[in-house]
């Protein structure tokens, strides 16, 4: 079977095409070399916006399957990073196709011809050089993601759930799903399951979803690139505090899935009040359980949990027992609820500074929006004076709130937890209302029939 020349051409943006890298260009310059060479017989392979770091093109998969084939003789390229910008990729074409099969490979540019020693080592050094052009280019482009965010603006890519992104500011703004990104914060907070909400997000079973927005930055007004995080120019969906009770409470549950997976509402927490020992779930039918002090029980070899083998606390019935802690809980909740919510300590002081940072935003936007695309030193003195103070404004802040967000202040995430138990238990699961319960009581202690109640606020 007779072999050909290939002639490869790539070009991966129309800024190429301005520097001399046109897909006519290239026609023209490789065929008039090949026919100077006396070379009849070739063909083009052409791969049109397509970027030399990887060889998953379509052409290049084609021209290597005809080269493993033993169709081709030779390639030839206008310049070497038509080929590929990637060292190893060279390097692979070079020393595992192009000499074990004994191809040649031409660039006319540089003038290279991996047919001589010269040429092989020449190919090398070019190659690190194309790898080395590269690197500096994606450098240079975190740089630019980095300084973009470190600005205020959007850093591109996805733009998140709830925002939507104007490219004349470069800035994100909230759409009307802002809503629905707020209710899943109010939703979650309430003691409802991520799959729950999902559904009444209209998600579905994309739960991911739910977890991607209460874990993203990007609701608080943050911006993130390259491991850093940027106070954002535009206005936040949720207030920090929000942010990081959600969070907290994140944590929160997944200790408490961890004591919540018996199978019962108070498994683990619930006591004798007479000796101290533990009360034990013991099935007396189908679906109903009493509940017995372990100091009673010789059924099982748990001797440890024994405290007083003369115990005398009588055997209650565990769904009545439920009931009553459950509507203990409740009544709780509503009297919270009917009450002024209470005065958080850090709201009062930096009532001010919030305003003062949202203004700051606002000014920001407005300037940008004035400067559009040009360089106006004036204003960009104005902008940056602004940034600063916005800055400083967001580190006060900051500060406070960290300050502000002690163990007993964020004692208000079970508060809220309470209030809302009874409006979300309809549509708990199993595991979620006892994990609900673990977060909310410590322990329940049973005296006979007094029940007491240790909430964990």
């Amino acid at each position: 079977m007779a072999t050909k020349t290939a002639l490869y051409m790539r070009v991966s943006t129309e800024h190429q095409a301005d520097e001399g890298y046109s897909l006519e260009i290239q026609r023209e310059r490789l065929e008039a070399y090949t026919k100077s060479q006396g070379h009849t017989n070739y063909e083009f392979y052409t791969d049109p916006g397509f970027s030399g770091g990887t060889l998953e093109r379509p052409q290049m998969q084609r021209l290597l399957f005809e080269m493993q084939e033993g169709l081709i003789e030779r390639v030839v390229v206008l310049k070497l990073d038509r080929l590929s910008r990637n060292q190893r990729d060279i390097l692979y074409l070079v020393e595992d196709v192009f000499n074990k099969r004994n191809i040649s490979l031409v660039s006319i540019t540089e003038s290279i011809d991996t047919g001589t020693p010269v040429g092989r080592t020449v190919i090398s050094m070019l190659a690190m050089f194309a790898q080395f052009e590269k690197e500096t280019i994606r450098e240079r482009m975190v740089s630019g993601l980095v300084a973009r965010a470190k600005s205020g603006k959007w850093r591109g890519g996805r733009v998140p759930f709830g925002y939507d992104y104007d490219p004349e500011t470069g800035l994100l703004h909230p759409n009307d799903d802002a809503e629905t990104v707020r209710n899943i914060f109010k939703w979650y907070l309430s003691g409802m399951s991520v799959e729950t909400i999902a559904i009444r997000a209209g998600f579905g079973d994309r739960h991911y979803m739910v977890r991607n927005i209460l874990t993203s930055d990007s609701n608080i007004g943050n911006i993130k690139a390259q491991g850093q995080v940027f106070s954002g120019a535009y206005e936040a969906i949720i207030d920090k505090e929000t942010f990081e009770r959600a969070r907290l409470m994140r944590e929160q549950r997944a200790k408490a899935r961890v004591c919540g997976r018996a199978g019962h509402l108070l498994t683990g927490i619930i006591y004798c009040g007479r000796c101290g020992a533990r009360l034990q779930y013991i099935k007396y039918r189908k679906d109903a359980y009493n509940l017995s002090c372990f100091s009673r029980t010789t059924a099982y070899n748990k001797q440890y949990m024994v405290k007083d083998p003369t115990c005398k606390q009588p055997m209650l019935r565990a769904a009545q027992v439920e009931e009553g802690v459950l509507q203990a809980l409740f009544e709780f909740g509503h009297e919270i609820k009917n009450r002024s919510e209470r005065v958080k300590a850090f709201d009062g002081m930096n009532a001010a500074l919030l305003a003062r940072q949202e203004a700051l935003k606002r000014k920001i936007r407005k300037l940008y929006h004035l400067m559009g695309d040009g360089g106006n030193e004036e204003l960009i003195d104005v902008v940056n004076e602004t940034r600063a103070e916005l800055e400083t404004v967001s580190s006060e802040l900051d500060a406070s709130a960290a300050k502000a967000l002690n163990p007993e202040m964020l004692m208000n995430k079970e508060i809220e937890l309470a209030s809302n138990l009874q409006e979300a238990w309809p549509d708990m699961d199993k595991n979620e209302r006892s994990s609900a319960v673990r977060q909310l009581i410590r322990s329940v202690t049973i005296d006979g029939e007094e029940v007491t109640i240790n909430f964990i606020f």
